[in-house]
């Protein structure tokens, strides 16, 4: 859910100086091109190069960790879920996805869930320097008993992903995307099952909801209407009362956060925990007289149950700082691109983000004064 931002130039006279140089062009030799307006672009690759390579056939197969459910035609290429396809290091599963506000990491028994709220800085006043919120599993997703030799990608829209596991006995699919403070969950084969490293430290389990906290960090799992949650040992299970669906939701509270507003926004969630996200498309447009993009992100929700629609959506700074027309409400998440925004209810939202046009002038030239 990212937009590109220009950045200004300075105002004021600015000196310019151009330097040249020289540049050679190589041609592409035998490929082939297609037209588009004044230019054009290859279709095929040139003679002598090859394919990205990895795990398996993927440099000839590049379909080949997605399932027969998956859209027909050409994968995405360098998106954040990117290694759930073109496995290279990890050859079962994937590397961490970092969706914002939450990251993952699939797993044999499923999906591995973070929230990583402060930054780890490496290197030296005098050497290279890092960056990072590094991954750190707080829970993993699954169901009970489930094996899964690998992670195929199910599905995917404009900014989620459908991850999938099947050992043959039990099945796991989930859906996550940036901005979405939700895991999205159907399986088969087994009861629901949120695994720890150690006993849960849940604070609600009261029908078809359970709160925990891991880190800090609160989550609340919903199941279906009817359903109840059981904690024993290192997990809580559900059988879901017989059926497929359930969700869990990062919420967005500290350490500082007292027991009623985190009981409130657990309350405001359960009313979209049910919604499953199910497409996502952003569209643009510019206004050309008041120099503005406005873009328009657009999700498609599925009710598993009652006729409910909307979600909760959280915004990068970029975004909240052109929203149109929306309200976010008070609490935000931390990222690595700064505070997250949220909007609860909303199917859609939009940003106008106007682009200035600034003009640069150069010092009038001078002439010497004639000698005397």
């Amino acid at each position: 859910m990212r937009l590109a931002r220009g950045r200004p130039a300075a105002a004021g006279a600015i000196a310019v100086t151009v330097v040249a140089a020289a540049l050679t062009f190589v041609a592409l030799q035998n490929a082939e091109a297609a037209t588009l307006g004044s230019g054009s672009y290859a279709t095929t690759a040139p003679a002598g190069t090859t394919g990205p390579t990895g795990c398996g056939s993927i440099a000839t197969n590049p379909r080949q960790y997605v399932t027969a459910n998956a859209p027909a035609g050409a994968v995405p290429t360098n998106d954040w879920w990117s290694s759930l396809l073109f496995k290279r290091t990890d050859c079962a599963y994937s590397t961490p996805l970092e969706a914002h506000p939450m990251a993952f990491q699939p797993s044999a028994g499923g999906l591995g869930v973070s929230y990583t709220t402060e930054a780890a800085i490496s290197g030296t006043a005098t050497g290279p320097g890092e960056y990072h919120f590094p991954y750190t599993t707080e829970f993993t997703l699954g169901v009970t008993g489930l094996n899964a030799p690998n992670t195929l990608v199910d599905g995917w829209t404009d900014w989620t992903v459908t991850p999938s596991w099947s050992d043959g006995a039990r099945t796991l699919k989930t859906t996550i995307g940036h901005g979405i403070p939700f895991v999205y969950a159907r399986t088969s084969g087994g009861n629901a099952q949120l695994t720890f490293g150690g006993a849960p430290a849940v604070w609600s389990n009261s029908g078809n909801r359970v709160g925990f906290t891991v880190r800090g960090h609160d989550y609340m799992a919903y199941a279906p209407t009817g359903a109840t949650w059981t904690v024993s040992g290192n997990a809580i299970t559900s059988t879901l009362a017989g059926r497929d669906y359930f969700s869990v939701a990062l919420l967005p509270t500290t350490t500082s956060t007292p027991a009623a507003d985190r009981t409130a926004l657990a309350n405001t969630y359960g009313q979209y925990a049910h919604n499953h996200v199910t497409g996502t498309r952003v569209s643009w447009g510019f206004d050309q007289a008041s120099s503005t993009v406005n873009a328009t992100y657009t999700f498609t929700t599925t009710a598993r149950e009652g006729t409910g629609s909307g979600t909760v959506l959280a915004l990068y700074p970029h975004q909240w700082k052109n929203l149109s027309g929306a309200t976010p409400i008070a609490q935000t998440y931390v990222s690595p691109r700064g505070a997250m925004k949220i909007l609860t209810g909303a199917g859609a939202f939009t940003t106008a983000t106007r682009f200035k046009v600034y003009s640069l002038r150069c010092p009038p030239s001078r002439t010497p004064p004639a000698p005397t």
